[in-house]
């Protein structure tokens, strides 16, 4: 994946969805179009930094989450989780770091020596654990062939519906950016869903949500999660020394 954040807009945003005008190219093509603009918008960063705030709700239990991410291109990235365990997270070109100081404890990775395959499959699963739902449409090729209408509200919002099943994306092409994605199951029912909200501009005609909420159905009922995003910053100067790992005394290195 992104306040009463079920609702980004006000009342008279919510009138101009019911007068839609129809696009005027394909609606795959022009699906394609929007969806890529979304997503290649991040390849342009040099850097891009944040701090997340997520509290996800399943049942009775809440867990509350907060971690502070610095992302350099091309994969260098650094994690600083504060809750729930405090631990570090470092990956550069050459090995992932994940250090938990209380255990004093570090676990490395050696990544050069990996197919780029492997490399790419162990990263990602990784960075699972801190992705956000709603900043980006992610992989959308499957949602290209069931593309049925694509149309403009009388503001700046392009709406995108599938089928088979069912799908609704609403984007700011202006701003380039996801507000909201409803994907729905064969039989109809809602089973994710993200809305974001509380945009700033944080670079050069660079939109960032600071709310997300989002939305998950399983076999054992539905997931919420409440994400705040803050301190973002974007092609800042950070040195590769950050990306670096160098265990303190006493900590015992292990491999997996």
């Amino acid at each position: 994946m992104n306040n009463g954040l079920f609702s980004r807009a006000s009342c008279s945003f919510l009138c101009f969805l019911f007068c839609l005008s129809p696009s005027a190219a394909a609606p795959a093509d022009d699906a394609r179009d929007l969806f890529e603009l979304m997503n290649n918008r991040f390849s342009t960063l040099s850097s891009l930094s944040y701090t997340v705030n997520r509290v996800t709700t399943s049942g009775k239990q809440t867990v509350e989450e907060k971690w502070d991410l610095k992302h350099k291109d091309p994969e260098w990235i650094k994690v600083e989780y504060f809750k729930p365990l405090h631990r570090h997270l470092v990956i550069n070109e050459n090995s992932i770091w994940e250090y938990i100081p209380s255990a004093k404890r570090a676990l490395k990775t050696d990544l050069e020596a990996m197919p780029q395959e492997k490399r790419m499959e162990t990263i990602m699963s990784i960075l699972t654990h801190v992705s956000v739902d709603g900043l980006r449409l992610g992989s959308y090729s499957n949602l290209l062939g069931r593309v049925s209408s694509v149309s403009q509200d009388n503001g700046n919002i392009t709406i995108v519906h599938g089928r088979n099943p069912k799908f609704v994306v609403h984007a700011d092409r202006e701003k380039g950016t996801l507000i909201h994605y409803d994907l729905y199951d064969e039989a109809g029912d809602l089973v994710m869903q993200t809305k974001a909200s509380q945009f700033i501009k944080v670079g050069p005609d660079f939109w960032f949500p600071q709310d997300i909420k989002a939305l998950y159905r399983t076999d054992k009922g539905l997931i919420k999660s409440q994400i705040s995003i803050s301190n973002i910053r974007v092609n800042e100067l950070l040195p590769d020394e950050l990306f670096q790992f160098n265990p303190p005394e006493g900590v015992e290195v292990i491999s997996p």
